[in-house]
């Protein structure tokens, strides 16, 4: 019995203590690093401070940005205001261009603010992407299909905008359900019609 246990030993390899273990154990691996836990109330209140900033910074950029523009062409450019450009006059071209650019700054601030959110957190992101991609997958299964929708019904929400608490939500699931439930009576009173 000895002399079978004495062949499993190395001495070049001596038994770990119960201490040394332990302490290899308590020892965090490097490779896997501590994830910043986000909940869903969490979550569903970033959703709506960052649907807010994107408001409030649309709202200020994109007449910023057609001020900018009228001012810039003003200043740079020497034109005569009885001159046309492909029939229309020059004044009307310079506002079309200002609305333009003021458009593009309005559909652009979003996308920028979340860009660079995305570069400040780097440890929420992929938490939040995941939340994000479970939150779609629940609008998607339990909203009203788009196929219902026609003069009769109105669909609500259809991509769960509006949807920034637990008590959004709920309201929002109870909307769908009504508009299904609505859908459904629509359609059998058509089959009754038609019958």
């Amino acid at each position: 019995m000895h002399r079978h246990q004495s062949t499993l030993a190395s001495p070049s390899s001596p038994k770990p203590t119960p201490a040394s273990s332990s302490a290899a154990r308590a020892t965090p691996t490097p490779s896997q690093p501590a994830q910043p836990a986000v909940t869903w109330t969490e979550y569903l209140s970033l959703r709506k401070d960052m649907r807010l900033r994107n408001q409030i910074f649309s709202f200020v950029m994109s007449p910023m940005a057609f001020v900018g523009a009228t001012f810039y062409v003003a200043a740079t450019y020497q034109f005569d205001p009885t001159e046309t450009i492909m029939g229309i006059e020059s004044p009307w071209i310079v506002g079309i261009g200002a609305m333009t650019v003021g458009a593009i700054a309005a559909t652009m601030t979003p996308v920028s603010l979340e860009a660079l959110w995305r570069v400040v957190n780097p440890t929420k992101v992929k938490k939040l992407d995941a939340l994000d991609r479970e939150f779609y997958r629940r609008i998607q299964k339990h909203r009203a299909h788009a196929s219902l929708a026609g003069p009769q019904l109105h669909l609500f929400d259809y991509y769960g905008a509006t949807v920034v608490s637990r008590e959004t939500y709920r309201k929002w699931l109870r909307k769908q359900r009504k508009t299904k439930q609505k859908a459904e009576f629509l359609v059998q009173a058509s089959k009754i019609k038609s019958a």
